[in-house]
């Protein structure tokens, strides 16, 4: 279960506790799942305590290695909180905020290797950070509640849809949005319906053959909506983290990132590129990347 925590009503005294802070992004606290399962494999004895934010939370909530989640709403709070942690108990913090920059011997590498030259996957950062060992190859999965499927189905989305998920952290990995406009309406002419998920709309056409779902803000309805779809088609997001974890067929306009003429942020399925197409420009920023490509 979760629930807020009072500070002033108790302490955390479970001393078999396995704790673990990710309060990140969505993209973050998907690819991380792998690294969960594992934490709780090598601590099996231990009761496990996934520290979040309310924003994120269904995310991993009903996930059956978690013991419990709490939430936290800001750094603050969470560092009320670790003081209430026992001496016995094991933490791992996991927030990776700062973007990591090529050394110059990897940018040497990398313009050697052209477009073979790549950044790590967040699993294998995350992983790196806690010196765990985890397989890179690894797919996270997506754990949802009972409830989920049902809400999924009250939406009676048209069948045989794609869904869009349009917007990114970051200007080098956004694509115009007449572009993804262009995009919607090639598929919605050729018969394939487009629901777009996310918190703004891009797409927003005014077309029988569209559907707007950017007022969800229901993590689990939409995961459900990525997993039943005919495919996912975005830039790299958090969103795009929930379709390699659902298993949906995958098309990701990406770009150069951090002098990185390649970089994956995914591991598992995705990163081996099954049932994913990454539409890529290697020499610049995901927006160079024109509509023809896609088509």
């Amino acid at each position: 279960g979760s629930h807020d925590f009072d500070f002033g009503a108790r302490r955390m005294d479970d001393k078999k506790g396995l704790i673990v802070c990710l309060r990140g992004r969505m993209g973050d606290i998907v690819a991380a799942e792998p690294l969960f399962r594992r934490l709780k494999e090598l601590h099996p004895d231990r009761r496990m305590i996934w520290i979040a934010t309310e924003a994120f939370a269904d995310l991993l909530r009903h996930a059956p290695f978690l013991d419990e989640t709490r939430i936290v709403r800001d750094a603050q709070e969470y560092l009320e909180l670790k003081k209430t942690f026992p001496p016995d108990a094991i933490v791992h913090e996991l927030n990776l905020r700062k973007k990591s920059r090529p050394s110059d011997a990897e940018k040497r590498a990398a313009a050697k290797s052209g477009p073979a030259g790549e950044e790590t996957s967040l699993l294998e950062k995350f992983a790196s950070e806690l010196g765990i060992g985890i397989d890179p190859e690894e797919t996270p999965r997506f754990h949802f509640s009972a409830e989920s499927e049902a809400a999924f189905e009250a939406l009676s989305l048209p069948s045989g849809y794609a869904v869009f998920h349009c917007v990114a952290n970051g200007r080098a990995r956004q694509w115009r949005a007449e572009r993804f406009r262009s995009i919607a309406r090639f598929l919605i002419d050729r018969g394939v319906p487009v629901a777009e998920i996310g918190f703004e709309p891009v797409v927003n056409l005014n077309d029988p053959g569209y559907v707007p779902l950017t007022d969800c803000r229901d993590l689990q309805t939409l995961a459900q909506v990525v997993r039943h779809a005919r495919l996912f088609f975005g830039v790299e997001s958090g969103f795009g983290h929930v379709a390699n974890a659902v298993g949906s067929f995958m098309f990701i306009v990406t770009g150069a990132l951090n002098g990185f003429p390649r970089y994956d942020f995914y591991s598992g399925r995705a990163k081996k590129g099954i049932d994913c197409n990454p539409i890529r420009f290697y020499g610049g920023p995901t927006d160079r990347v024109p509509c023809e490509w896609v088509e």
